[in-house]
């Protein structure tokens, strides 16, 4: 008996949607490979907040020429969230999340004990930003600065690996950065 009360049930066709949806859980709790290659996942993997990311995870930080404006903001968040809800690595689920700070810099990473970024994944993530530059009418990934700088001013140091790494020493005096050696030079 079905629920309704029918007694005739209908036989289900994968072969019509192709198409397995699972939750984060469901993916990264069984051992062999999942889901089996012939069935991509469709459903969007919710975005992790920094908080609940090891020390580990892989961080790219990127920096804006200048400030954004909380609609350019808003919209770059919006287009990078969209973007890591469907980043995967040769179809595997990335675990990821992002921080917006300072209105200039956007970082992001993810947890690469499930699942690491590959090298293509990568590629989609700079390619996803490049094409938003225009769009805000600023650069994100030259990573150039320009000013006065002595040692102690607070500079960011894109550089980091790491998010133990942006926790620790992402934004510090020069004096205890790796610029220190490149003060006071002409």
């Amino acid at each position: 008996m079905v629920a309704g009360g029918s007694s005739r049930s209908r036989p289900v066709s994968f072969a019509a949607s192709r198409t397995v949806i699972a939750t984060r859980a469901q993916a990264g709790s069984i051992g062999r490979r999942w889901p089996p290659h012939r069935f991509p996942i469709s459903e969007a993997m919710p975005l992790l907040t920094f908080d609940t990311l090891p020390p580990s995870a892989r961080v790219w930080v990127f920096g804006s020429l200048r400030p954004l404006d909380d609609s350019e903001a808003a919209r770059l968040i919006a287009e990078t969230d969209r973007f890591l809800e469907k980043w995967n690595a040769h179809g595997h689920p990335l675990y990821s999340g992002r921080e917006w700070r300072d209105d200039r810099f956007l970082a992001i990473a993810v947890d690469q004990s499930t699942a690491g970024a590959s090298g293509c994944s990568i590629d989609g993530l700079y390619r996803s930003l490049r094409a938003l530059e225009t769009a805000l009418g600023t650069e994100l990934l030259s990573g150039a600065a320009d000013g006065q700088v002595d040692h102690d001013t607070v500079v960011f140091d894109l550089s980091v690996e790491t998010l133990g790494d942006w926790r620790e020493r992402f934004e510090t005096a020069a004096r205890n950065s790796w610029h220190a050696p490149l003060i006071g030079r002409n």
